[in-house]
């Protein structure tokens, strides 16, 4: 173990003897990840590329990855009882009890579902269960190219086939030319004009660590905190999908998960052309390579420090932020419990 491993585990483990013990995690989650599977099962054996979908933080020093570089400092966290959602260049605050799911797909969660955010092909592999009215309460990030509402406005609309009774609509992008905006669907006006004010544009790092772009990430380093880690979802563009910060707990038994896989013996790495998912997990200037299904089929394991670790359910379970929406091959070891 390298002297900044050794300074990593020591700091989390530190800073986890004093942080209140992680509650329970997600209960029945087998059953969630087997109706996953199940919804989504048309839509992965249409697929005719393989679904390619490496984990990692940046590394220091290795051929697996850049230099060691420390990037800006991130935009603030959001206050106690809101939680930061990004796609692309823009981020927002909401609730954080809001769930995750298609808004389309309210009434499959019962009519005291809670309000949830979506991002752009979350419904494409669920059930048209054919909810009236069609749009629930949330939020959905939508590209500003494809909508057509105006930069910002909020509305109670009079159509109640597709919005709640008595609902408040918003409608905002970060700014003139950016490549992301949202739509707010809430009980009530004040609730939209909150989530409308805290949307921001993101220049560097988002509230949860994540660059925009992953050549700026790959490029820029990571965040300088060595006590947690933050968990960065890429689209085969490169764009940001969706980011996460893990809690100090959290964050310890990911290092742990990670750096605990036997070394198997190093194969030449495959090249293609053809890009695919990705995701960072990124801090403290080091980390992890995880892939669990490459495009030819041979860089499945964990790769850090020049070593290719197996790849364990227990590794993988730390790349599945909550409300994550990618979908993976049969033969991968995932876990028999997702995170919320």
């Amino acid at each position: 173990m390298t002297d900044v491993e050794t300074m990593l585990r020591d700091a989390l483990h530190a800073a986890g003897e004093r942080s209140p013990a992680a509650g329970d995690l997600v209960g029945g989650a087998r059953a969630r990840l087997s109706r996953r599977r199940r919804a989504r099962a048309a839509v992965v054996a249409a697929a005719v590329a393989v679904a390619a979908i490496p984990v990692g933080f940046a590394l220091t020093g290795t051929s697996d990855s850049p230099p060691e570089l420390i990037a800006p400092t991130p935009m603030p966290q959001p206050p106690q009882g809101l939680r930061a959602e990004s796609w692309r260049d823009l981020t927002v605050q909401v609730p954080d009890h809001w769930g995750y799911g298609a808004l389309d797909q309210w009434c499959a969660q019962g009519r005291r579902a809670a309000p949830a955010v979506q991002r752009p092909g979350d419904g494409d592999a669920q059930t048209d269960v054919g909810c009236t009215p069609t749009t629930g309460y949330g939020l959905r990030f939508e590209d500003p190219a494809l909508a057509s509402y105006p930069a910002s406005k909020i509305w109670q609309p009079m159509d109640a086939e597709r919005y709640p009774a008595d609902a408040w609509v918003g409608f905002r992008s970060a700014a003139a030319g950016e490549h992301a905006a949202v739509l707010v669907v809430a009980a009530d006006e004040a609730t939209v004009e909150q989530i409308l004010r805290s949307v921001r544009a993101v220049d560097a790092l988002d509230p949860n660590g994540c660059a925009v772009r992953l050549s700026e990430m790959m490029t820029r380093g990571t965040t300088p905190d060595v006590t947690m880690l933050s968990v960065c979802h890429y689209d085969p563009d490169g764009w940001l999908t969706q980011s996460e910060q893990l809690s100090v707990a959290d964050s310890q038994q990911a290092l742990e998960a990670l750096t605990s896989p036997p070394v198997l013996q190093r194969i030449p790495a495959c090249r293609t052309a053809e890009p695919y998912p990705q995701t960072l997990v990124a801090g403290a200037g080091r980390g992890f390579r995880i892939v669990w299904e490459s495009p030819c089929g041979r860089d499945r394991g964990v790769f850090a420090n020049g070593k290719h670790y197996q790849l364990t359910a227990d590794a993988l379970y730390w790349a599945v932020s909550p409300g994550w929406s990618g979908s993976v091959p049969s033969s991968v070891p995932m876990p028999d419990r997702l995170r919320r």
